[in-house]
């Protein structure tokens, strides 16, 4: 662990406890409400930053103890490079969570972690606070993510998700109509696009198990069948906090 990421995870630690953040190496995670707010600490490239994300608890999907950690989430990192991709006036408040230091001048590195630690608590802390049901947190990626997360054509399993927890199912059945007609555009585009046929056949089958999963979920809930889509994600859920080392005490709920 490098001299920075030591002094920002030791400067962030006071404020991130009482929050009841869970903590590998660099990553950052809880779980309120069934909603999964995570962050990591970047220290690569002279900057002290991180990426952060927000997704149901039911969309958590792979962890690798080998170093890498992927929640499979939004990555939105918090730096001036996004700003002609963010909703106007986003980026300057991301442009401020950036803290640099010089790598060749241990002398910069506290100074950095401590402006990282001041960033972190003024502007993400208090976006988690705010992001602790799947309704503040739906409607905040909404505002905050980049636009194309949320265009008909380009549906994720993530939004899916959280409209399945609050039970809009109307919006729900567009996403997943969207998703079938894009599911069944892509294997219309491999098929005319990939000259090696076997490849093809792969990533077409690939397309059509999740088209089938599509489709079963789409009739359940265009038929309303709230106790198996509520059954249904909670499986996912359980699945969610096995693969994040969490068990049901972990999880915050609001009184």
């Amino acid at each position: 662990m490098s001299n920075i990421l030591t002094m920002a995870k030791q400067e962030i630690r006071e404020i991130v406890a009482p929050m009841k953040f869970h903590s590998y190496r660099e990553y950052y995670y809880r779980v309120v409400n069934d909603v999964v707010q995570t962050f990591n600490i970047l220290t690569r490239h002279g900057d002290c930053t991180c990426h952060f994300g927000i997704l149901p608890l039911s969309h958590v999907k792979m962890r690798q103890w080998d170093g890498d950690f992927n929640l499979n989430l939004i990555d939105t990192k918090l730096n001036s490079n996004l700003g002609q991709r963010y909703r106007p006036g986003l980026a300057e408040e991301l442009r401020s969570l950036l803290a640099y230091y010089d790598r060749n001048d241990p002398d910069t590195f506290l100074p950095a972690a401590r402006k990282f630690k001041i960033r972190l608590e003024d502007y993400l802390l208090p976006l988690f606070r705010n992001t602790e049901t799947p309704e503040t947190a739906y409607e905040s990626l909404r505002s905050l993510s980049l636009k194309r997360y949320f265009d008909a054509d380009e549906s994720t399993d993530f939004i899916i998700h959280f409209l399945l927890m609050m039970h809009r199912y109307e919006e729900a059945s567009k996403q997943l109509q969207a998703a079938i007609a894009c599911g069944e555009e892509s294997i219309r585009t491999i098929w005319e696009g990939y000259s090696d046929q076997e490849l093809a056949q792969k990533n077409i089958k690939d397309i059509k198990f999740h088209l089938t999963r599509y489709n079963e979920l789409l009739d359940k809930t265009e038929e309303r069948d709230a106790e198996w889509l509520d059954n249904w994600l909670l499986d996912l859920q359980r699945q969610g906090l096995c693969i994040l080392k969490l068990k049901e005490k972990d999880v915050i709920r609001s009184v």
